[in-house]
């Protein structure tokens, strides 16, 4: 649902850009459901099958490398149901008596996770603008992988500082659900947070397309008609 409704909102920013005098309309979103939905969907499914696969072999490169054993594995799943039935003071006090390989070993596949994330989120953060361009342009998700990247590398710095922006507004509102949890802070916090994302969509969409190379939208003219298919492209007249 979370997908469509944001591809189906990304198609009405897109028409509202395409022509400066349309006025923003539910049947935009509904068409750009029926548009992109599927491109968007695939897309999403592809990465994180991506990430699985490129999971699985990096742990198991890693078991090898630091010599984790399956009994190794299975003493950690045991410790860790052990700590789940503790208070914070006990726990603190069984790990202190955990035996030292047991915790270096821990601390190194820790490290090793720890830097696949790493990986992980520097590949999404050149490919984070892929929705957007496949919307935009009308293209395949591979394609707005390869748009995004561009679009990214051309204008890193602005990205990078409104990625940090967006990056840290989420970290504090997490940090504030975990420790405020009455209901009123909970209702409160979740309005926030879909203001923050309602702003930073609209932000990058616009980023698009101020930075794209020839600042082209494409509408699509297929067998779902818009309302606002008549809407010519505005010429860029010197």
């Amino acid at each position: 649902v979370n997908i469509a409704l944001t591809t189906g909102w990304i198609h009405e920013i897109k028409v509202v850009l395409a022509g400066k005098e349309h006025k923003a309309k539910f049947d935009d979103v509904l068409i750009g459901i029926g548009k992109y939905f599927s491109i968007i969907l695939t897309g999403n499914i592809f990465f994180v099958l991506l990430l699985l696969i490129l999971l699985m072999g990096y742990l198991s490169s890693t078991k090898l490398i630091i010599g984790m054993t399956q009994e190794n594995v299975q003493s950690f799943q045991q410790i860790w149901h052990t700590l789940q039935a503790m208070k914070q003071e006990e726990a603190i006090k069984y790990i202190s008596g955990l035996n030292p390989e047991m915790i270096a070993l821990a601390y190194k596949w820790a490290i090793s996770l720890f830097i696949f994330l790493g990986l992980a989120s520097l590949f999404y953060f050149f490919i984070g603008l892929w929705a957007q361009c496949c919307v935009f342009r009308g293209i395949s998700w591979l394609d707005g992988w390869k748009r995004s990247y561009k679009i990214v590398k051309s204008n890193f710095g602005i990205y990078t500082l409104i990625t940090l922006l967006q990056t840290g507004l989420i970290f504090i509102l997490l940090i504030f659900s975990l420790f405020l949890t009455d209901d009123f802070t909970q209702i409160l916090l979740t309005i926030v947070n879909i203001v923050t994302k309602t702003y930073f969509t609209i932000l990058f969409c616009l980023f698009i397309f101020k930075f794209d190379d020839d600042h082209r939208i494409d509408l699509i003219k297929d067998e779902i008609q818009s309302p606002v298919s008549e809407i010519q492209k505005p010429n860029n007249k010197e």
